[in-house]
């Protein structure tokens, strides 16, 4: 077993889910999950049950982040942060809006204060991952340095 804090991702772009396993995993966690749907969410958190859950609101097949994040809450007793571009749709939700939450578009050093908060973390100087492919391409997209989330750029 590894006293690492475990980090379950749910997310359905594969480029920000992609920068955000980098990010954690440089930060000294253990990503134990990737999921883009809510329902895929749900049952990874029950069977790994991380420490923390970073859950963006709107995922794949149409699925809700927030009923996702609502019942990993309520009945997992997780600890959720809320990663989105759409926070407004936070308000008035008992459960939810007093979650920690990183608005889209976010840089690492953003996630990395959050994570740092939410886990009881030591602060460490800021981490610049570098997301790469095998044979040791670059990933598009990707900043090597700076700390903007990557872009979606169109072919």
């Amino acid at each position: 077993m590894t006293d690492k804090p475990r980090i379950l991702i749910v997310e359905d772009d594969a480029l920000t889910a992609l920068f955000l396993q980098n990010l954690v995993t440089d930060m000294g966690c253990e990503v134990c999950g990737l999921a883009s749907t809510g329902p895929r969410a749900v049952a990874l958190a029950d069977y790994h049950r991380p420490d923390l859950a970073l859950v963006d609101v709107r995922l794949a097949k149409g699925t809700d982040g927030l009923a996702a994040a609502r019942q990993m809450r309520q009945e997992l007793k997780l600890n959720v942060v809320i990663v989105s571009g759409w926070l407004g749709e936070l308000e008035g939700d008992d459960v939810i809006r007093d979650l920690p939450s990183i608005r889209k578009p976010f840089s690492a050093e953003q996630v990395q204060a959050v994570l740092q908060r939410a886990l009881d973390l030591p602060e460490e100087e800021p981490v610049r991952p570098v997301a790469r492919l095998r044979g040791g391409g670059r990933l598009r997209g990707v900043p090597s340095r700076g700390p903007s989330m990557p872009a979606l750029v169109a072919p």
